[in-house]
Formats: C-alpha cells, sequence, structure tokens
C-alpha cells in the first residue's frame, strides 16, 4: 500500500510518496528524486540545498545523511502543489538489498561517531584529523574474529605508546615537539573513548530495536537466538528445523517454538573452538 506524506523541506510545501511497511526504518530517497529537488550536498560542512534553500543534514549511526522532515499544518494541507518539482519517492526497501548489513553499520559507525564527539569535545581538533585518530583507535583493538583490522592486514600491530613499553625518559611527560605530543594525547584520548563505546549502553539499546526482517533464508540446522513476544531477553541458541515464508520453527531444549523473522537472528559463524565454544544455553 503507497501512501503520500504532506511535508516541508526545508520550507518547501512537497509531498512524499512511499510504501507503508511493518517496520521502523529511514525513508530513503530516489536518485531521481534528489535530482528532482535540485540537491546539491556539502559533506564537508554538513550542509545540502534542496529546492535552491540551503538545509542542515545530520550523519546517522546507520550512515545514512539525514534532513529534517516537517510535517505540514493542518491550515496549509490544501496548498496546490507543485507535482513535477515537489513530489518526492521514496527507495526501495533497502533492507531486503542488503540483507547483510543489517546491523553492520549501527555498530560500527555509532562507534566511529562516539569516539569521534569525544575527540572533538575534548582536544578541539578539527573532524579531518578527529576522524584519522579515532580509525587509528579502532583498527589497533580486537573486533573482528578475536583480531584487530591491522594484524588481518599487515600482519602484526602498530607499535603505540604505552606504560607496558615506554622508556625512562617517555615518563617525564615533556616533549621535544608540541606537534607530536599533541598527537600523543589525542591517540591516547581515541583509545580511551573507543573502549568507553565498545559498552555504550545508547548503542546496545539501538541495537536491539534495529533487528527486522531482512529476507534471510535459514537452513535446516542453523543455529539461533530469538525473541518471544512476551519477554525482552533473547532466547537460545535453538536450531532451525524449518521456514514457512517468514516464519521459522525452531528446537530449543526439547521445545518448538514458532518465530518471526523480525524476532530471530543467526548464531555467529566463527568455527567452535576449544577455546571459544559455549558450553551451556541461556534462557
Amino acid at each position: 500500500m503507497r501512501a503520500t506524506i504532506p511535508a516541508q523541506i526545508p520550507s518547501t510545501n512537497c509531498k512524499i510518496e512511499t510504501e507503508i511497511v511493518k517496520a521502523d526504518i529511514p525513508l530513503l530517497l530516489s536518485k531521481a528524486s534528489l535530482k528532482k529537488a535540485g540537491t546539491v550536498l556539502d559533506l564537508k560542512n554538513d550542509r545540502a540545498i534542496m529546492f535552491n534553500k540551503p538545509l542542515k543534514i545530520k550523519l546517522t549511526s546507520s550512515g545514512h545523511y539525514c534532513v529534517n522532515i516537517v510535517k505540514t499544518k493542518p491550515e496549509i494541507q490544501n496548498v496546490n502543489v507543485n507535482i513535477e518539482q515537489n513530489v518526492l519517492n521514496i527507495t526501495d526497501d533497502m533492507s531486503v538489498k542488503q540483507r547483510n548489513s543489517n546491523g553492520f553499520l549501527e555498530r560500527h559507525n555509532q562507534t566511529l561517531t562516539y569516539t569521534l564527539l569525544k575527540l572533538k569535545a575534548v582536544n578541539n581538533f578539527d573532524l579531518d584529523i578527529a576522524l584519522i585518530w579515532a580509525l587509528m583507535a579502532k583498527n589497533a583493538v580486537n573486533n573482528e574474529h578475536g583480531y584487530c583490522p591491522y594484524q588481518l592486514v599487515y600482519g602484526r600491530n602498530p607499535n603505540l605508546p604505552s606504560v607496558l613499553t615506554d622508556k625512562l625518559p617517555a615518563h617525564e611527560g615533556t616533549t621535544m615537539s608540541e606537534i607530536v605530543g599533541k598527537h600523543i594525547q589525542t591517540l591516547h584520548s581515541a583509545r580511551t573513548a573507543f573502549t568507553r563505546s565498545e559498552c555504550s549502553k545508547r548503542i546496545h539499546r539501538a541495537l536491539r530495536k534495529q533487528t527486522r526482517p531482512g529476507g534471510i533464508i535459514y537452513q535446516t540446522g542453523d543455529k539461533v537466538y530469538y525473541k518471544r513476544p512476551d519477554k525482552k531477553e533473547w532466547k537460545g541458541p535453538g536450531h532451525v528445523i524449518g521456514q514457512d515464508g517468514a516464519v521459522v520453527f525452531v528446537r530449543h531444549v526439547g521445545m518448538l517454538v514458532r518465530v518471526h523473522q523480525c524476532r530471530l537472528t543467526k548464531v555467529s559463524t566463527i568455527p567452535e573452538t576449544e577455546e571459544n565454544k559455549n558450553t551451556g544455553d541461556f534462557e
């Protein structure tokens, strides 16, 4: 079912045509609609031009640039709208086309955003420099199958200054170069901020609400976690024994349960070893 939403972007009356879906997902304007609105992006300054008027854009944790849409007031809803210019169409459901990206952007982009904002607030660096150190901190920490990105690409971690490796002159707290000292201070701040973002309750809360059907096909024998409508916590792992459309049949501790795709997620595909084997189920 399609719906037409009257709106203002930023102060121009327009209509947004979209499909009604049973999921809380952002409305992504199609490329043709962006051209129709005469969109010009200035990502460096987080600004854009639509309908020949400037507006601010905001980068979200999912990697999308958002535009503030104001719902039109009742007294101006009957104003005639230029159909050729001001009817914007929404792209298809992106969760189906990019079924393997659910949660990926939220995890990585939000942790980087958190680190970036902390560096900007504490050290007052330019965003370009702060982003470099935020990426440095993230790539040097184990976050991919027990390895860090530096190990996967270069085979080893960079030699970073710390109390574990510093020699006696490094403990004096002074430096011959003010620029080098400032960069080392920013490096420590970036690593501290990234470590805090790894256990951020805000990101955990966002990921819990981002679970939605993504067109994933579950095979018999797949290990999954599932959630019941009357419970808040995840249960499992259980084993998939079949699928009928959006309904998946899961066997868990002697019980057979029917679970909708939006309440189901696959267990990590990392092969179990003696080091990482989970010996017990959790309720």
